[in-house]
């Protein structure tokens, strides 16, 4: 039993459970709970300094690549009933008057617009997958593969939106403000991620170079 109490300092009996000053207790009780106490500030002490610490790049980079690697598989999902739709259409006999991207036959615009989803995400689940290998082991030919997928990843991005499918007679209707408004937020969005993890992947590459 502590002489003293452990909470305001007044002075206790030998066999006191609770302080006569402050009412805190004193016996086993209350030396467990103030072990327990400062094990649990110690423990959100080293929490707090551990989150201080920088991650290192190549996680991050990590990351942003799973992100891709996600969005490679809803292109995957997409393009496989897309294709099945545009299939269908020109199956049907419809008109294949003018070519795939000056605006004619939609059902060709839909096909194209189809298989390029499908090979848009075929590339980016193979590739983001070795990617996300390569940056979390910080594998020395990370940096060349990211540089190879990073304009490939541009490229289809560009042609997929080309190759959309015209409104036909509805062109001439007012599109939604909010959705130009969400297109242009997921375009913003996509470019920032690229541009960010072309950074990241190039602070990593020495480390990766050292490994």
């Amino acid at each position: 039993m502590a002489n003293f109490c452990p909470n305001c300092a007044a002075p206790l009996d030998a066999d006191a459970r609770f302080c006569p000053s402050c009412r805190a207790s004193v016996g086993v009780a209350g030396a467990l709970a103030s072990e327990l106490k400062g094990s649990l500030r110690a423990g959100v002490r080293s929490v707090v300094s551990e989150a201080g610490q920088s991650v290192p790049p190549s996680v991050w980079a990590s990351a942003l690549q799973i992100y891709w690697l996600l969005v490679g598989c809803v292109a995957l999902l997409l393009g496989v009933p897309v294709l099945a739709v545009g299939g269908g259409v020109l199956s049907a006999g419809s008109s294949l008057s003018s070519g795939l991207i000056s605006g004619g036959a939609q059902a060709e615009r839909v096909l194209l617009l189809g298989f390029l989803l499908f090979l848009t995400g075929v590339f980016d689940i193979c590739l983001s997958t070795v990617l996300v290998y390569g940056l979390l082991t910080l594998k020395n030919w990370t940096y060349g593969v990211f540089m190879v997928w990073l304009p490939v990843k541009v490229v289809l991005g560009i042609v997929t939106y080309l190759a959309k499918p015209s409104l036909g007679e509805a062109s001439n209707a007012t599109t939604p403000f909010v959705l130009i408004f969400i297109i242009a937020l997921l375009v913003a969005l996509n470019i920032g991620a690229l541009v960010l993890e072309f950074l990241l992947v190039r602070r990593a590459r020495t480390a990766m170079a050292e490994a």
